[in-house]
């Protein structure tokens, strides 16, 4: 790292003092000059073709009020006594512990004028070397979710309004996955993203059926869960894209133009559905988060429907089965309409293919943990 950071054979190390008038500060009642001159020695290092004169140093000098003091004698510095310097002071450094000396062999001495330096030096090597090739893959680890795990984790307030508290416990525990890191296209690739989105989809889905499972009154209305799973979608929207756009705002470094044009380019989703926010999107397309959405919603509960089907015959469990089908139902007909709605809307490119998706290895955890199947139905 440090012989591709020393990039010049030779360099210059030329001296000299700067001096700044400061103004008196006693807090006893002895008498003091009316200001007095400090200097401080810097040391700037050059490589040995670009010394520079030294009232062109002062000139170019951002300071003000100074006074600026030649040294006259240079010192120079060759590449192979800088690394022999850097060694020494890597590998010597001496440390008294107990009153008895140690050689320091590992890491780097603290304190010294150096390790700040040798430090950033280092992690900018790493995330260059390191984080630069996996980042791409990066995603949620869902190897500890469990069924009942997940379950334990969800407590059952009957005294709040039953909507809200539906959509606040399924939001609640996957609001920290919608971060901007989890859909970044400059760190991460887009089918992580899109395995990103399905997974934390698949998670809400699952804390939705868990929460209807729960309920302690027979009767269940379907359509009030219907609605549920919209408004957890379009929370689901906002967060993501309220992420994004802060990420992306100007400050951030993408330009104003940039910036607006590609707000601009989202609205022309806008009306694929009454229920779709016309937010910011940069990178994760609006209808991406709903078609992923109602696919993870319509697996999961395709997967209870069956569960309730197969499952020894009694009344109770058979009226589940028909609600299960009842909601599945809706969600596939609304699949369909928002597949017809997006035909509309998209002028180029494929319609989004799940089969990749479901057979991506990323999965193959999470679709067995929540749905409790070794393979899934891509239909």
């Amino acid at each position: 790292v440090l012989k591709k950071a020393i990039q010049e054979d030779e360099y210059l190390i030329r001296k000299h003092w700067v001096g700044h008038q400061v103004a008196p500060i006693s807090d006893s009642d002895e008498s003091l000059p009316s200001s007095s001159f400090f200097f401080k020695l810097e040391r700037p290092a050059y490589p040995s073709g670009e010394l520079l004169g030294f009232e062109e140093l002062a000139a170019q000098s951002k300071k003000e009020n100074a006074m600026f003091v030649d040294g006259v004698l240079y010192d120079y510095l060759t590449k192979a006594k800088a690394l022999e310097l850097l060694k020494e002071h890597l590998s010597t450094n001496v440390v008294q512990v107990d009153g008895r000396d140690y050689v320091q062999r590992c890491g780097i001495p603290q304190g010294s004028v150096l390790s700040t330096t040798l430090c950033n030096m280092y992690y900018a090597h790493f995330e260059r070397r390191v984080l630069g090739k996996r980042l791409p893959e990066l995603y949620v680890n869902y190897e500890k979710l469990s069924s009942s795990l997940l379950q334990a984790s969800i407590p059952f307030n009957e005294t709040k309004a039953a909507q809200e508290f539906f959509v606040t416990k399924v939001v609640s525990a996957i609001r920290q996955r919608w971060h901007a890191l989890y859909f970044d296209p400059e760190l991460l690739s887009e089918d992580t993203i899109r395995v990103n989105l399905f997974q934390m989809q698949i998670v809400a889905a699952h804390r939705l059926t868990i929460l209807i499972e729960m309920l302690p009154f027979v009767n269940r209305d379907m359509h009030f869960f219907h609605e549920c799973i919209h408004r957890i979608l379009k929370k689901m929207t906002k967060g993501i894209h309220r992420s994004l756009e802060l990420a992306a705002q100007p400050s951030s470094g993408l330009s104003l133009s940039s910036y607006h044009a590609q707000k601009h380019q989202v609205r022309k989703y806008s009306n694929l559905s009454t229920y779709i926010l016309p937010l910011t999107c940069l990178f994760v397309p609006l209808v991406q988060v709903w078609t992923i959405g109602l696919h993870a919603f319509q697996l999961m509960i395709q997967a209870k429907r069956d569960q309730a089907k197969t499952s020894n015959a009694q009344r109770k469990q058979q009226c589940k089965w028909v609600d299960w089908q009842k909601l599945l139902d809706a969600i596939q007909s609304e699949q369909k309409e928002f597949k017809q709605q997006e035909k509309k809307t998209r002028s180029t490119g494929p319609a989004f293919d799940f089969a990749w998706l479901m057979s991506d290895r990323r999965n193959a955890s999470m679709l067995k943990r929540c749905l409790g199947v070794g393979s899934v139905d891509r239909s």
